[in-house]
């Protein structure tokens, strides 16, 4: 069953790379607010998290290093306990400073002291916002029902694998 599983994936993953054949017309590329030169402070810079208010209530996130996210047009890469991303795009939406969250990934090592809740609340939160506020050093991303709140940090050293 794992076997006949793992095939079934594999197949997939390899029928969703092949590009389309000739005469297929791809169409132009996601509008997005975090396109280079568009708004570039926010693509120029790593990001600390401050704060996080998530289903009413503000919640704390103890770590030994920083949580931080970087911004690449329609990727927002974090680092918590694991590393990850999730994809947004605005497609259909009028208002500039809007996106809507995709589906992501991230690594899934068991963080120690109550670390996994509470990056989890952090992932949830992110996945619950669809605006964006940038004042002065300070950039909010916003949701009916979360708040999460940075502050530019290019001091702190960004991991390997990040671009």
């Amino acid at each position: 069953m794992v076997k006949l599983r793992l095939m079934l994936w594999l197949a997939f993953m390899v029928a969703a790379c092949v590009p389309p054949g000739p005469g297929v017309e791809m169409g132009p590329p996601p509008e997005s607010p975090l396109i280079p030169n568009q708004v570039p402070v926010l693509l120029e810079n790593q990001w600390r998290l401050t704060e996080i208010v998530y289903n009413g209530a503000r919640r704390g996130f103890i770590s030994n290093d920083p949580v931080l996210v970087t911004f690449h047009p329609g990727i927002l890469a974090f680092r918590a306990c694991n590393s990850g991303s999730l994809y947004f795009d605005t497609l259909g939406i009028e208002n500039a400073n809007e996106y809507r969250t995709l589906s992501g990934a991230s690594t899934a090592r068991d963080c120690a002291g109550g670390g996994s809740e509470q990056e989890a609340i952090f992932v949830s939160a992110l996945r619950a916002t669809n605006r964006y506020e940038i004042a002065g050093d300070t950039l909010i991303l916003s949701g009916e029902h979360a708040r999460v709140t940075f502050v530019i940090d290019n001091e702190t050293a960004k991991p390997p694998d990040w671009q």
